[in-house]
């Protein structure tokens, strides 16, 4: 008889998919929909270490259908939950890191308040340079991004194609954070009702598909390990224009020499 199901609670659902960035933890592709899996197949046991997100196809993995043996079971999860728990943890470092190295401590704080700014209508505010929450938070991008790469060059310089790539992504997790504190100055429906993070993650993976194919016209595999670097990097320089491109659109038309100094300043830090 199959155990009564009861919904997770709320802050526990927030609290263990914020911890995972909202990405499965076993194929990890950006943007996908994801679930929270039961790892003990115990429908009740909301416990966080009994917790994982999946994808929905990840998920479909986890089950056993017709006898034969599931292609994920309990420890294969656990490990892979685990394992993405503390790269995301990583990526968060870094990005405190280079806030830190970038003196710009108190980044996050001008991130949030910039981004709670409303009108008294609760529309969006329009964004004006000469505010200081806005001008912290446009003047913290190019600094945060300098350092954050200067983090990842050890890694960048040990040729290595795992560590090469997953350097990358450190950065563009940082710039994908610079992105969404930016979208949240939009209507809280804007990005087709979606969370900012998820339609920003699914424009990547699209983005990072469309890389790796064009980049493997022999079929898929025939590139070799250098392709997971040529994709990471081109996703990193996306994400690095989509930055621009929001700030541009944000920006206030009777400050355009202000805007002019901030994009040199970001297209020096992309260097």
């Amino acid at each position: 008889m199959a155990k009564a199901r009861t919904p997770i609670p709320e802050d526990v659902a927030a609290a263990v998919k914020f911890a995972a960035d909202r990405t499965c933890c076993i194929c990890r592709e950006r943007g996908r929909a994801v679930q929270i899996h039961h790892i003990d197949e115990n429908p009740t046991n909301h416990a966080a270490t009994n917790l994982a997100v999946l994808c929905l196809l990840c998920h479909n993995d986890t089950q056993v259908r017709g006898g034969f043996g599931r292609a994920l079971r309990a420890p294969d999860v656990i490990i892979a939950r685990d394992d993405w728990l503390e790269t995301v943890a990583r990526r968060r470092r870094l990005a405190d890191e280079a806030a830190v190295q970038a003196g710009v401590v108190h980044a996050q704080g001008a991130f949030a308040t910039a981004a709670a700014s409303t009108d008294d209508d609760g529309k969006c505010a329009a964004p004006d340079p000469s505010t200081s929450t806005f001008d912290k938070l446009l003047a913290a991008l190019p600094a945060m991004l300098r350092a954050a790469r200067a983090l990842a060059e050890e890694a960048w310089d040990t040729g290595v194609t795992f560590q090469m790539a997953e350097a990358t992504w450190d950065v563009v997790s940082v710039v994908a954070d610079m992105w969404v504190r930016l979208a949240r100055r939009y209507p809280s429906d804007h990005f087709k009702g979606t969370d900012p993070r998820d339609f920003f993650d699914s424009h990547l993976r699209q983005r990072g598909e469309w890389h790796q194919f064009i980049a493997e016209p022999d079929g898929a595999g025939t590139g070799g390990t250098i392709v997971r670097i040529v994709a990471a990097a081109a996703m990193l320089e996306e994400a690095e224009r989509m930055v621009e491109d929001t700030v541009v659109a944000l920006w206030s038309y009777e400050d355009s020499e202000g805007l002019n100094r901030w994009r040199e300043a970001w297209r020096t830090a992309r260097r």
